[in-house]
Order: structure tokens, then C-alpha cells, then sequence
């Protein structure tokens, strides 16, 4: 039997920099949800705002920033900061912030909406 070999991550920043681009990044929302899902477990334990929240959760919020955008949406890293426990970039600690710009939000004083950038602040193991 031949032994399975571990591919190597070019690093815990860049898998993190490349998945989440890629979920409000995407040309499409059916796109966007297949990121979201090769980007997180199935049973992910994840808290927003102190509130624990599920996979479903973060689906419905990706698709609610990008239906609510104009013209598309673009994800700006700020700052990033890993620590890897293995030799292959696979386990470890990831945290940064980004930002989303275009998000448009309708207020009562621009009925047709206000483009606005969407701070996030994550750390993952």
C-alpha cells in the first residue's frame, strides 16, 4: 500500500487571504455558498457578536453583504497574522482583519442606497 502524503499549504495567511475572497469575491451566489462550505466545517463553532452561530448562519450573511452590492464586492486584507503547529501550514492559529467594500445599504435619507465598507475582525484555528 503506498503512503499517503500530506500536501503542504503555502501557508495558513494565504489559504485565509484566497477562501474568504473567494466567498464575496464569487461570480455567483450558488459560487459564494460552495466557498463558504469548502472554507468551513460542517459543524464549525464560530460566535458573531458574542452570539454562537452555525454554517447556515454564515451562508445567509455572505449572501446577504453580496445581494445587498451594486456592483460586486471586493475583500481587503489589513492586517494577518498566523501561527502554525505543523510542518504542512494545515493546523494552527490565523488572525487579521479585512475589509468588504460595496455593500450598499438603503437608508430613509438615500432610498436607493449608500455604499458603505464592512469591517471584520477573525482569528480560526
Amino acid at each position: 500500500m503506498a503512503a499517503h502524503k500530506t500536501q503542504t499549504l503555502t501557508s495558513l495567511g494565504q489559504w485565509s487571504i484566497q477562501r474568504i475572497g473567494s466567498i464575496f469575491q464569487a461570480a455567483s451566489d450558488d459560487e459564494a455558498l460552495k466557498a463558504v462550505e469548502a472554507a468551513f466545517a460542517p459543524e464549525v463553532t464560530a460566535t458573531m457578536n458574542g452570539i454562537d452561530i452555525k454554517l447556515e448562519d454564515i451562508k445567509d450573511q455572505a449572501l446577504n453583504l453580496r445581494r445587498s452590492s451594486k456592483k460586486g464586492l471586493t475583500v481587503t486584507w489589513k492586517s494577518l497574522v498566523e501561527a502554525p503547529s505543523d510542518p504542512f501550514n494545515r493546523e494552527g492559529w490565523v488572525g487579521g482583519s479585512y475589509v468588504i467594500e460595496g455593500v450598499t445599504k438603503c437608508t430613509p435619507e438615500q432610498p436607493h442606497g449608500v455604499e458603505f465598507v464592512r469591517r471584520k475582525i477573525v482569528t480560526a484555528k
